[in-house]
């Protein structure tokens, strides 16, 4: 059986076994967990209802105890599947097609509690559990939490705890995906692209802040000063300027600051870390911007 008549024999394997299309999801999106390693059905939970002597006939399948991926890899590598929009490839075409989903902007999927789209049913799922009560409380700070697991990653904020670490400058972090968001700085990859003007970003929210711009549109206003702005999370942080407040507070010497950026520099201080390094001179500095504002002098005396 070659790759794509493997996809399809698994496709049809789990519709057989009433899938419901939520566990289908969950299913596919574990395969695209890792896009550069076998795929397993045993890493979804749901696949154990896959009866092997049902399916005896068909495929060797049957032993989910074995290496189902090694079933399905078979001529794998004489078959890709490459995307027309990033030129990345997917072993199986359930994958990529999954892949495709993340280039479309029609948002189907609509909240029908605040109207904001989505383009997957799994992300406004995960949505839908904000306008949810928020049943999971920080006993140190006592922000809610609708989920237990983003308690469970709040909590390291206060623990300081950072399990996950960057192979390449040790760097750690708090949660996963600011792990996955960092290791773009490394391999300088710039997935999401504007569709204004075709710059490209390594953050998507990179690319969302950056669309304001196409927008003259400012609908927040402050009822202080009159300024005006595009969101309104940019207007709470504004009237921290007039009411001087200080939610961010250092663990270590107690320091508070009107900004969480401004607090995340200032812990640089007291770890000593210096991961941003200048390749011109070898000087470190405790964050990016410092070191964009330092290569300026090296282009400066290049000029001179």
């Amino acid at each position: 059986m070659r790759g794509e008549e493997g996809n399809g024999m698994m496709m049809e394997l789990l519709v057989k076994n009433s899938y419901h299309e939520e566990q289908l999801e969950e299913c596919l999106d574990k395969l695209l967990e890792d896009e550069n390693t076998n795929v397993s059905l045993e890493s979804c939970s749901s696949a154990e209802r896959i009866e092997k002597e049902k399916y005896s006939n068909q495929c060797t399948v049957q032993t989910m105890g074995g290496e189902f991926d090694d079933h399905l890899n078979i001529d794998s590598g004489k078959k890709s599947f490459k995307c027309d929009f990033c030129n990345k490839t997917f072993p199986y075409k359930c994958q990529f097609s999954i892949h495709l989903s993340t280039h479309n902007n029609e948002k189907s999927f609509k909240c029908n509690i605040c109207f904001k789209g989505f383009n997957r049913k799994s992300n406004l799922t995960n949505h839908l559990l904000i306008h949810k009560e928020k049943a999971f409380k920080c006993d140190i700070c006592n922000k809610s939490f609708s989920q237990k697991y983003n308690l469970t990653s709040h909590l390291r904020f206060h623990s300081n705890e950072k399990p996950f670490k960057c192979q390449f400058c040790n760097k750690s972090f708090t949660q996963d995906n600011r792990l996955s968001r960092h290791l773009r700085t490394h391999s300088n990859e710039k997935p999401f692209k504007c569709d204004v003007c075709g710059q490209s970003f390594s953050q998507n929210y990179s690319l969302r802040r950056h669309k304001y711009i196409h927008n003259t549109d400012k609908p927040f206003q402050c009822h202080i000063c009159n300024k005006s702005f595009t969101q309104k999370y940019k207007l709470t942080l504004h009237l921290r300027i007039h009411t001087n407040e200080k939610p961010f507070k250092c663990n270590v010497c107690n320091e508070s600051f009107t900004w969480r950026y401004s607090l995340i520099t200032h812990t640089c201080i007291h770890s000593n870390e210096k991961p941003y390094k200048c390749d011109v001179c070898s000087k470190y500095f405790f964050i990016k911007c410092r070191l964009t504002r330092h290569l300026r002098t090296h282009s400066n005396n290049q000029l001179q």
